[in-house]
């Protein structure tokens, strides 16, 4: 095998393992939510409204070639379309007065440890 790949695999899991613990403690849960922040639709009205505008982004394609280089291509695209998609998504929900805000929700305290007393 080739030895540069090896270092390149090992050097990135050693960095990947050097990640820092989650602030808000291990047991925080972190959920994201559209909160309005300017006139517009209510909620479903805009979601509804953005979903069926973002299908209009996805792009065709035609690849021609080995089975192997197609199936890249069409995959190529399809990762290409959903993130079109997604950003069309989010820009229409902007537009129509809503954004995405990160809620977190702390842990709930763990209980104190009593000692026993012996007499």
């Amino acid at each position: 095998m080739n030895m540069k790949l090896i270092v390149a695999s090992c050097a990135a899991l050693m960095l990947a393992g050097c990640q820092t613990g989650d602030p808000n403690g291990p047991q925080a849960t972190k959920t994201k939510t559209w909160t309005q922040f300017a006139p517009g639709d209510v909620l479903e009205i805009a979601d509804a409204k953005c979903r069926m505008q973002s299908n209009s982004v996805a792009q065709g394609m035609y690849a021609q070639g080995s089975p192997g280089f197609v199936a890249g291509a069409q995959l190529g695209n399809a990762i290409g379309n959903a993130i079109a998609m997604e950003q069309f998504y989010k820009q229409c929900m902007t537009i129509s007065g809503w954004k995405q805000i990160t809620v977190v929700k702390a842990a709930p305290p763990r209980p104190a440890k009593v000692k026993a007393v012996k007499p």
